[in-house]
């Protein structure tokens, strides 16, 4: 009997011991929950400064695609300036292929009152494409039957024919194809010293009287007593007026006048949204804008000009009557330099803003100058 209490006692000691409570004491759950928060502060702090410099990193990158994006579109567009303009003219003078307006506004990056007036204007010209539009060079002529010439200088209407002698419907789209507020360049061609004039559409393209030709509504140029705004892309060239005439078309037995239908390319800054000045390119006067690239702070615009000898542009803040740039003299122009320059969104956060050297903004500021040469207006004179 002694034996077998002995054995229930052994067996009951061995049973309450398994069943007794296990783990951490109060103690060492104490001591591990204080390595566990050194670890992790160390852990979120490491991954804080790991987060400011990736954020920088990731901005940077931003602005650098934004930047080739621009300069690549530009690129594409510059490299065709000039292009398209009938090949039969004896003109001595180079193609018009860029036209550039000068900024009116100097050191906005004092302020960072960044308006359109900060920033210069390209215009990329080309002529109307007879492979897209089907619509070659036109004789000009004053009446339809092609006896007077156009006087430039009282403005009304012209009458183009053109070579092909198209059908009435090919004729009804070509006149579709002149909006009031294109601008028209009138060349002649088969003389020594050829002379051109830009004109300005004041209505819509329509079929003349008779049929066969395009009637075409203008204002009045005056090369003697020229005046801005009747030039919307900026051909005329004050300083060298000897190149610009009035009269085209029903001349001399050898002459052969025509007028070819410009195509504007237009770069320049869209400043209607303040906090974020967005670089515009648009196709004719009447296309659709296209954001080419945001937060721009900076797009200058310089000409190479072989009579200069070297890039030029006018300071904002030149003096009166001092020409811009290179003089809008686009017969010298051989390459075009242009500098952007772009920045990272504004930060309101006074913890995540960083300085820069450009404007001292709140944001990082990234720039580029580039040289793009017309493969058009390489030629030699």
């Amino acid at each position: 009997m002694n034996n077998k209490h002995k054995k229930s006692d052994t067996v009951s000691r061995a049973f309450l011991q398994r069943k007794q409570p296990s783990g951490f004491s109060l103690v060492e759950m104490m001591v591990a929950m204080g390595m566990f928060l050194v670890i992790a502060g160390g852990a979120v702090s490491l991954v804080g400064k790991h987060v400011q410099l990736y954020n920088p990193s990731q901005n940077q990158t931003q602005i650098n695609m934004t930047m080739r994006s621009a300069i690549a579109q530009m690129q594409m567009d510059v490299v065709n300036a000039g292009s398209g303009y009938y090949p039969g003219a004896n003109m001595p003078f180079w193609p018009v292929g860029l036209t550039i307006v000068p900024a009116t506004t100097a050191n906005c990056n004092a302020t960072r009152n960044y308006v359109a007036t900060c920033f210069d204007q390209l215009t990329v010209l080309t002529s109307d494409d007879p492979s897209v539009t089907s619509m070659p060079a036109a004789a000009p002529n004053a009446d339809e039957l092609g006896t007077q010439p156009v006087d430039t200088t009282a403005g009304g209407s012209m009458y183009l024919t053109f070579p092909d002698n198209p059908t009435l419907a090919t004729l009804t789209a070509r006149a579709a194809a002149f909006n009031a507020g294109d601008e028209i360049l009138l060349v002649q061609s088969g003389t020594a010293t050829p002379l051109m004039a830009p004109i300005i559409l004041t209505a819509n393209g329509v079929v003349g009287p008779l049929g066969k030709t395009v009637k075409l509504a203008y204002g009045a140029f005056n090369p003697v007593t020229a005046a801005s705004g009747f030039d919307t892309l900026k051909i005329f060239d004050n300083a060298d007026r000897g190149s610009f005439g009035s009269a085209f078309g029903a001349a001399a037995p050898n002459r052969k006048d025509y007028a070819i239908k410009l195509i504007p390319t237009f770069y320049k800054v869209d400043t209607t949204v303040a906090n974020n000045p967005r670089l515009i390119r648009q196709v004719g006067f009447l296309g659709n804008p296209e954001v080419v690239a945001e937060q721009i702070i900076g797009f200058q615009v310089s000409g190479w000009s072989s009579l200069l000898g070297g890039y030029s542009s006018t300071p904002a803040n030149a003096p009166a009557g001092v020409p811009p740039g290179y003089n809008n003299d686009w017969t010298s122009i051989r390459s075009l330099r242009v500098v952007l320059t772009v920045r990272t969104p504004p930060s309101n956060d006074p913890a995540h803003a960083s300085s820069n050297s450009y404007d001292f903004g709140p944001y990082q500021v990234q720039g580029t100058s580039v040289v793009i040469n017309p493969r058009n207006l390489s030629m030699d004179n």
